[in-house]
């Protein structure tokens, strides 16, 4: 496991979590937490991944409306240079609840959110319980 930041992101439920927790709690709005690069089995919760639209807008100020030809030349050299595929490959790897179960049955949590926001509570009690989650 890898720690790596300190970003604000919508966040979604993987299937892994949703073996466990059930289907209830889908994401957790916009919040702030210290997110962890860990093996794809581990991820419980990864940031959602902006569009292609919205990523050129959040980081680069540029909307296809408002902007035209330097939105068109913008989209053109993320695809073309990688920038887009890395920023989704990135942001799938980061993640602020993971949770590593060993061969004896225990398992290891990590809650790198930095308050108790939104569904927080509900997942934690899930993850405490065994029990499905609930909305």
């Amino acid at each position: 496991w890898k720690f790596s930041g300190y970003p604000r992101h919508e966040y979604v439920v993987t299937d892994v979590a949703r073996e466990v927790i059930g289907d209830a709690i889908a994401e957790q709005q916009y919040s702030k937490a210290n997110l962890l690069s860990v093996p794809r089995e581990d991820r419980w919760m990864v940031p959602r991944t902006l569009t292609v639209a919205k990523y050129i807008e959040e980081w680069e100020g540029l909307t296809a409306e408002e902007d035209g030809e330097d939105y068109q030349e913008e989209l053109e050299r993320i695809t073309r240079d990688g920038t887009y595929r890395r920023y989704c490959e990135e942001n799938e790897n980061q993640c602020p609840l993971a949770v590593h179960g060993n061969v004896n049955g225990g398992k290891f949590a990590y809650l790198g959110f930095v308050n108790g926001d939104g569904k927080i509570p509900n997942i934690v009690r899930a993850l405490l319980t065994g029990q499905p989650a609930k909305e």
